[in-house]
């Protein structure tokens, strides 16, 4: 999820310009202007190919989801390949 710098749902030699260009300076943002991504825990990553289907980023609820829906999240720092940003910093 993180190496997909354009999230096109493909890894690939672009993607790692993207990050370089970004470290370097040479572009201040990624093409679709998002650093993180962020989706529901209860999203399902199928085998093998985790990027094939689109994220559960949004979630809608009404009246009969209760008071207190389950409103969790995970996230990623887009580039960190390695998982070592500090969302605090």
């Amino acid at each position: 999820m993180a190496a997909d710098a354009n999230q096109d749902g493909k890894i690939t030699t672009y993607d790692i310009v993207l990050i370089q260009k970004l470290i370097l300076g040479l572009n201040s943002e990624f093409p679709n202007g998002k650093s993180w991504r962020f989706w529901h825990t209860s999203h399902d990553f199928p085998a093998g190919n985790p990027l094939s289907i689109p994220l559960l980023e949004v979630l809608e609820h009404g009246p009969e989801d209760g008071m207190y829906p389950n409103l969790y999240f995970n996230g990623v720092k887009i580039g960190d390949v390695n998982g070592t940003a500090d969302p605090l910093h």
